[in-house]
């Protein structure tokens, strides 16, 4: 049941309390008056998140708390992360309390649609007239920020290509900052010199994507002279000791899987995945759009993408499926929210072994279920 509310009239007054101005069961305390010590604070802004937490030091228990089903829509903003014992609310902040149980353990986070490259079957059509979308930097450190509260242990920066985003240097060294394991989903053409050092700090890998062992096929599939880049930037991690995993997608004939796998193994690679053509975005051809059998069959389950709009969907390449957006309201909301719950149970389960990863479960710190973008 979802419970919705209109602002009250009198909310952190010493009026008695009224049950116009309360949450049912949670912010109107029996027998004593209304105050800001006891009241939600349910300003345009939102300054409150938690029902009955004091503007002190005071622990969270299950009974101050906002449940899941609460949600605040006069403000465009959704509460829906309900505090644990033992994590100091903030009635200040609206994003403070972390969510009650984990309900992700990994995010893709889409930064840009924007990339050198102009691959022949990108899944999300990114290029060289791509745009980073409208998510601020503020909006992707609040998500990060959000994420460790909420149980994530690793993220991936992707896109597009996630380097060519303006606050990219600054949002791999926040997420290392908080605790987040980061993955750097690059096309490797291009690497500013500063870059390598922060790829080669604890917790940071990279991965990316290597068509052909044969540079006029890769360079045809990405449409653009990107081979040697590549190949040479490849090289370099592995001679820096950044680990680093790649995917190989097998779209044509003319591919020799087993010489592409060799000359990556030759380079010291030793993860190489290797995916068919998922057909979405300029892979689609004449395949029929948003079509679910074509995702790996884990999507949502333990992990979710949030895309260049802040729009969340089970994973990078269900963005049709879009279950909620990170501007308006609080990530862990979204991540245990039905309407997840919902676009999860539309995707086929997989109960054998998916060609996205021949041999092994098909898991976003494994190998690649996205091999480009």
């Amino acid at each position: 049941m979802t419970i919705t509310f209109e602002e009250p009239t009198n909310a952190g007054t010493a009026d008695p309390c009224n049950p116009g101005d309360c949450i049912p069961g949670k912010n109107c305390v029996p027998d004593i008056e209304c105050s800001p010590a006891n009241h939600v604070a349910l300003t345009a802004t939102l300054t409150g998140n938690v029902g009955n937490c004091p503007p002190d030091d005071h622990k969270c228990q299950p009974t101050d708390c906002i449940p899941l089903s609460v949600t605040h829509r006069p403000a465009g903003l959704a509460m829906a992360e309900p505090c644990v014992p033992d994590i100091p609310c903030d009635p200040g902040d609206i994003w403070s309390c972390a969510p009650a149980k984990k309900s992700a353990g990994f995010l893709w986070l889409d930064l840009t649609r924007k990339c050198q490259l102009e691959c022949l079957h990108c899944y999300n059509a990114s290029g060289p007239d791509g745009d980073h979308g409208t998510m601020t930097r503020e909006d992707w450190i609040r998500v990060l920020d959000q994420a460790i509260r909420t149980g994530v242990e690793k993220v991936q920066l992707i896109g597009g290509e996630p380097t060519m985003h303006p606050d990219f240097a600054d949002l791999l060294s926040h997420a290392v900052s908080i605790g987040l394991q980061v993955e750097v989903y690059s096309n490797l053409v291009h690497v500013k010199a500063e870059w390598w050092e922060l790829f080669r700090q604890p917790g940071v890998s990279l991965a990316t994507s290597y068509y052909s062992e044969n540079p006029p096929e890769h360079n045809e599939i990405t449409g653009r002279d990107s081979h040697r880049k590549t190949r040479a930037n490849i090289a370099r991690a592995i001679g820096f000791g950044i680990p680093l995993r790649t995917g190989i997608v097998a779209m044509r004939p003319t591919q020799n899987i087993e010489r592409t796998t060799g000359d990556l193994v030759s380079l010291g690679v030793l993860k190489v995945g290797v995916d068919r053509l998922r057909r979405f975005g300029r892979g689609e051809g004449s395949h029929p759009t948003c079509d679910v059998n074509e995702l790996c069959g884990n999507c949502g389950d333990g992990r979710a993408a949030i895309g260049p709009d802040g729009s969340v969907t089970p994973c990078i390449m269900s963005s049709w499926l879009r279950v909620g957006n990170v501007k308006t309201t609080a990530l862990a909301g979204i991540l245990a929210g039905e309407e997840m719950a919902r676009a999860t149970a539309t995707i086929p389960k997989r109960v054998a072994v998916d060609p996205c990863d021949p041999g092994a479960e098909c898991r976003p710190d494994a190998y690649p279920c996205q091999p480009d973008a």
